[in-house]
């Protein structure tokens, strides 16, 4: 704890509450706009509580091979033991029943527009 007694908080944050790509496709998680002294980013990709990577850059870039719906789970830590955890929603997957792409997790209120082909990345409001 720092002289005063105060304490030095961290919080992760992410741009957008949730991401939708096709298999395949690369997926940028940017936590650059989280809160405090952060000296470590763990990221747990499949949503199974265990931190898939860490990093000492707020960004990463996945790639997921097969359809996935879950969550992406990340936990930022300052170097005086804070730590904060976020989930946000992941749709992984191409084009639907008829070759109707897949909306976004319904948590998500997409802000782009789906394009021509099956697995356009939407960004979303946060």
């Amino acid at each position: 704890m720092p002289l005063g007694g105060s304490r030095i908080d961290v919080e992760a944050k992410l741009p957008i509450n949730g991401y939708w790509a096709a298999a395949g496709q690369e997926v940028t998680y940017d936590a650059s706009s989280s809160l405090g002294i952060i000296d470590k980013y763990e990221w747990d990709v499949d949503g199974d509580g265990t931190f898939d990577k860490t990093t000492a850059d707020p960004v990463l870039k996945h790639t997921y091979t097969a359809r996935f719906e879950g969550q992406m789970i990340l936990r930022v830590s300052s170097p005086l033991g804070s730590t904060h955890t976020l989930k946000t929603a992941v749709r992984i997957g191409g084009a639907g029943p008829n070759g109707i792409p897949l909306a976004p997790p319904s948590n998500v209120r997409a802000e782009g527009k789906v394009g021509e082909r099956a697995g356009t990345v939407l960004s979303a409001s946060h």
